[in-house]
């Protein structure tokens, strides 16, 4: 009895007639909710005929009650994606009340900064409060591993077993722990730790040169988070580089609200790689010390030679490149396969990688691994 239930909730309304008893109660609701979306046999919405009519948010805001009944959190978030992408319930980003209810995510926060000019003013406050719950959420997410990683890959190379007159003295108490004198009350180090010569002149440059198209907006959300962390260890110095068909220098927002950077992101537009590398270019003042993470799907749209130049001039001052087709969840990218394999030949590797694999990436760069 539970299968034929279950089958005829898969198959929708136009089964109704193979199967008996036919739903009711909560059976009859959670049919509802789920035809709205994905059965356009059935006549059934929750927004009416416009889905643009005020009258329209009462039924919506039903709806989004009923599949809260019926769904765990990470299968809502699916459903709510699929409401927006399938029916086009844009009101889900441009009504407060309903904004209040929807879960937060990364899917949300592309779609919320990818509208953010449509977004109304009454909208707006709730707009920002439901990414910065989502941001909270992939910093818990993303920050510890990333703050771990990228600090201990720039230890390993900053000390020296030769003396300097820069001791470190976080390193030196932490290798010394075990000779702390009770008497004295004092930690008497048997070894001092230094950090190597020229290394707090010239630490780690970290950046991220962010493509800012609209196939890549879930990407340049994780990347301008990751900047974000990175951008508060004082190890490394991060630039944050967003591009389309122009070039925008968001280093200085990392240090500040989060979300504040992630609406300064201009989602949608053309791709010009050749001049956002040239600009990277005149960040990269010591070239050996220097890691560029250009996260791409690498179609161009500007020119491909200027592209190819910018890039082979980094590698040959010393840069290490790395190219992220998409910093993402999900699976294969698209991406111009053309560009990635010139970039392989010129040994800047090309590849997709997770957003909690991004702290691995940038420690493996900086370690020659």
């Amino acid at each position: 009895m539970e299968n034929i239930r279950r089958w005829r909730l898969i198959l929708g309304e136009c089964a109704e007639a193979e199967f008996a008893p036919p739903l009711t109660g909560d059976d009859e609701i959670l049919d509802g909710a789920l035809a709205a979306i994905y059965d356009k046999t059935s006549g059934f919405s929750y927004g009416g005929k416009d889905g643009t009519s005020g009258k329209s948010v009462p039924f919506i805001a039903k709806w989004l009650g009923d599949i809260r009944r019926f769904f765990p959190e990470e299968t809502l978030v699916v459903i709510q994606n699929d409401a927006i992408n399938r029916q086009n319930m844009t009101q889900l980003l441009t009504e407060p009340e309903l904004l209040k209810t929807v879960t937060p995510d990364i899917n949300l926060v592309t779609m919320l900064i990818s509208l953010k000019h449509k977004i109304p003013e009454r909208a707006k406050d709730a707009a920002r409060q439901a990414v910065r719950e989502a941001t909270r959420k992939i910093l818990k997410e993303i920050e510890p591993e990333l703050r771990q990683s990228v600090s201990s890959a720039t230890r390993l190379r900053a000390h020296s077993p030769v003396p300097s007159s820069v001791v470190d003295w976080h390193a030196t108490v932490k290798k010394n722990l075990g000779r702390f004198d009770k008497e004295r009350k004092a930690l008497i180090p048997e070894k001092l730790v230094y950090f190597r010569r020229g290394v707090r002149q010239n630490p780690w440059r970290v950046i991220l040169a962010l493509d800012q198209s609209g196939s890549m907006a879930e990407s340049a959300v994780y990347a301008s988070l990751a900047g974000c962390v990175l951008a508060s260890l004082p190890s490394i110095k991060t630039h944050v580089v967003a591009f389309d068909a122009q070039v925008a220098d968001l280093t200085e927002s990392c240090l500040g609200d989060p979300v504040d950077l992630l609406f300064g992101l201009q989602i949608g537009g053309g791709t010009d790689i050749g001049k956002a590398l040239a600009y990277c270019a005149g960040l990269a003042t010591v070239p050996e010390r220097t890691l560029l993470i250009l996260i791409s799907d690498l179609y161009e749209g500007g020119s491909r030679a200027r592209f190819y130049g910018q890039m082979k001039a980094l590698t040959d001052l010393g840069v290490k490149c790395v190219c992220l087709l998409a910093l993402s969840d999900k699976g294969r990218p698209r991406f111009d396969e053309a560009n990635a394999k010139a970039l392989a030949e010129m040994g800047v590797p090309c590849f997709a990688a997770a957003p909690g694999t991004l702290s691995k990436v940038i420690a493996s760069a900086i370690n020659s691994r």
